[in-house]
């Protein structure tokens, strides 16, 4: 099946980003409102069957692109929330924690609200990490006071398979 190139919203293609400032809350409006809708037609082109028509696939590209770029806009929020954090351990690990509750608060974000998307992804991001050292450190704890079931875990997880 031949799937044609998305026609994108006007104005929303790569020559028109610049990544080195950041949005203004109107044009971020504008691009959530244009992923929420996207988001909405995909959900009405499924329907009740599984499979997607060729409007669906369209429809996927496009959406596709606006996480694409709104991650993009906002991949130094990561950065910034783990300097900020003063996080002690992985630099990677925390990276990679930091753009999933990126990639993660694109979805849940209501524009609507009246807030921007960097003060609701800060928080998501800041979250995400701080759930993360704070199991790690139950298991830890679990560990040394000598649970052999837990401690057991916590070392096969540390090595891995």
């Amino acid at each position: 099946m031949q799937v044609k190139s998305p026609k994108f919203p006007k104005g929303l293609d790569e020559r028109n980003f610049n990544f080195t400032s950041p949005l203004t809350s109107a044009e971020e409006r504008r691009i959530f409102l244009g992923y929420n809708w996207e988001n909405f037609k995909l959900s009405r082109d499924i329907g009740e069957s599984d499979e997607l028509s060729e409007q669906g696939h369209g429809l996927l590209e496009r959406i596709k692109f606006y996480e694409e770029k709104i991650c993009r806009l906002n991949l130094s929020l990561v950065s910034a929330m783990i300097v900020r954090g003063k996080f002690i351990g992985d630099y990677d690990e925390f990276f990679s924690l930091g753009y999933l509750a990126l990639f993660d608060s694109i979805k849940y974000f209501d524009c609507l609200r009246g807030f921007k998307f960097s003060t609701y992804a800060c928080n998501a991001i800041q979250r995400r990490i701080v759930n993360c050292l704070q199991r790690n450190l139950r298991k830890s704890l679990k560990f040394i006071n000598g649970d052999p079931e837990a401690s057991q875990e916590y070392l096969d997880s540390c090595v891995g398979d």
